[in-house]
């Protein structure tokens, strides 16, 4: 991305009367077709994005445990049925089964937690006269947290580095030194460095209007981009993974490396579903923070789904996907009111 300089305002803008290139057409088939500029760049092809990278749709899981609806904090009851059913022996596709939230209001004082795979939480409508859970208390936390363990480890203790000039955004593939050791299957982190000589090409070492603190300027490997893909195919030095590259990786400005990881308790096949989810809140302040911020957050986790799941009155994200969540479908749901201060964010990818 070339940034817009101020004595150049209108260089990067169209005007309405004139035609800007094409980037995207239709093609005969019916199929989309993606150009490219000069060097090679190209909208990413978003088809790898949600539940099962789109090869497979979400199942419909089983009920294992019901849990009726009762007066007063209901989380330790939920929580057990949900720790129940995540200790079931997984069946077809990885699944263990679903707990059912029957219909009224569930009011938790504290969160949930889906740790385990396979786990889905179910409710029976997301209508106010559907499953109700509410975040009682005013203090700040999160509702549901779908998360995994954090023990991604590089196994193989070595990395690869990608011999490309330029590897274009949108590119599927790219060559390393020596594919050796590398194989169709694996899972790999593709790291663009964040070199000292890419934050002097940006001018990000000075900040101006007397803002001088160094502790603004940006520092050799704070911005790190990582992708998380899989090897699709190896071709002599050529390894093609089966989702795009979303920034280019120039070789002149700190280039990039491939590692092979391994991640044994990262979750997946979990996923909330038809329930509605309420933040109780200070009724006298509009703008009030200090009630539940997040409503659902999704962590260290794979082939996640939340759908038809409606949230009202919370002060952050109706859904937040942390760096460490992956091929997750956010479907049919909605946020309304939400109750905060100046800012206002139903969903939040990081």
């Amino acid at each position: 991305m070339v940034p817009l300089r101020a004595e150049e305002p209108k260089k990067a803008l169209y005007a309405a009367s004139t035609n800007p290139p094409s980037i995207i057409s239709l093609g005969q088939d019916g199929r989309l077709v993606y150009d490219t500029d000069e060097r090679g760049n190209r909208v990413p092809d978003f088809s790898r994005c949600g539940y099962a990278g789109g090869d497979k749709t979400i199942p419909d899981t089983p009920v294992r445990v019901v849990v009726a609806p009762a007066s007063g904090d209901s989380a330790a009851r939920i929580q057990k049925a949900i720790d129940v059913v995540a200790g079931l022996a997984p069946v077809t596709n990885g699944v263990r089964g679903a707990v059912l939230l029957l219909k009224g209001r569930h009011e938790v004082f504290g969160g949930l937690r889906l740790d385990a795979s396979g786990v889905v939480l179910r409710g029976q409508r997301s209508g106010k006269d559907g499953t109700v859970l509410v975040a009682a208390g005013l203090d700040r936390r999160t509702l549901i947290r779908i998360v995994g363990r954090n023990d991604r480890t590089n196994h193989l203790g070595k990395s690869w580095e990608i011999l490309d000039e330029y590897v274009p955004v949108g590119a599927m593939s790219f060559r390393v030194n020596n594919a050796s050791g590398l194989k169709p299957g694996d899972a790999v982190t593709i790291t663009r460095r964040s070199t000292q000589t890419w934050i002097d090409r940006l001018g990000m070492t000075e900040f101006g209007g007397g803002q001088g603190d160094f502790r603004l300027r940006w520092k050799p490997g704070s911005r790190d981009l990582v992708w998380d893909r899989v090897i699709t195919q190896i071709d002599a030095d050529r390894v093609t993974v089966d989702a795009p590259i979303m920034t280019a990786i120039e070789r002149a400005i700190g280039g990039g490396r491939v590692e092979v990881y391994s991640w044994p308790r990262r979750i997946g096949n979990v996923g909330l579903e038809n329930v509605r989810l309420e933040s109780v809140f200070d009724t006298r302040n509009p703008k009030d923070e200090n009630h539940s911020w997040m409503a659902i957050t999704i962590e260290n986790a794979q082939d996640a789904w939340v759908r038809q799941v409606t949230a009202e009155h919370f002060a952050g994200s109706m859904v937040a996907i942390y760096e460490s969540g992956k091929r997750v479908s956010v479907e049919d749901c909605v946020s309304l009111a939400p109750i905060i201060g100046a800012t206002r964010s139903s969903q939040w990818v990081r």
